[in-house]
């Protein structure tokens, strides 16, 4: 499946694919999962390769997945970390004392990790378990926190955040909100 951006609306077209970016067409994931994404979740893997190609990866893992929630900033997800306190700067921050910065030789596709591909499959699991057809920034969330060993959970963690305490948040909003 391609993805492409005109304008405020977004194409898709059918393909394999791996990574995302503005205004071009480029991969993602299989086409029946990205069709079930809100906008929401589109633009947050758009912003994951933006902090990416920003820190000079030349991937997506899941500190930039994470950094794509709390830059969505109004998603279930963004609105749960914004609560306890998780902010884009300092989150930046964190990511950069664990990982530092690439080469800054990012290619125009930027495939994500394994790990990353990962809560891209767990996300999945996570809609179903909460009789959910479409995917939300919140799902993205509760993926990426069931993954916990990632880059993402230890920024979360190194910033004082409690996992578990995040996911019954995130479950417990997530919950209201389909009401």
């Amino acid at each position: 499946m391609m993805l492409r951006q005109t304008g405020q609306s977004l194409q898709l077209k059918v393909s394999g694919v791996t990574s995302v970016t503005r205004r071009r067409k480029c991969r993602i994931a299989p086409r029946a999962m990205f069709e079930r994404f809100t906008d929401k979740a589109i633009k947050v893997i758009m912003l994951a390769q933006e902090e990416a190609r920003w820190l000079g990866h030349n991937f997506v893992g899941t500190e930039q997945i994470l950094l794509g929630l709390i830059g969505e900033g109004t998603g279930i997800a963004a609105k749960v970390l914004k609560s306890i306190g998780i902010n884009l700067k300092d989150s930046r921050l964190e990511v950069e004392k664990i990982i530092g910065r690439g080469s800054g030789f990012v290619d125009v596709e930027i495939p994500f990790t394994p790990r990353a591909k990962h809560v891209l499959e767990l996300l999945l699991e996570e809609a179903g378990q909460l009789g959910h057809y479409h995917i939300g920034s919140e799902h993205l969330l509760l993926a990426l926190l069931r993954e916990g060993e990632g880059v993402a959970a230890r920024v979360l963690e190194n910033l004082g955040a409690d996992l578990s305490n995040i996911r019954t948040q995130a479950r417990i909003a997530t919950c209201l909100c389909f009401l």
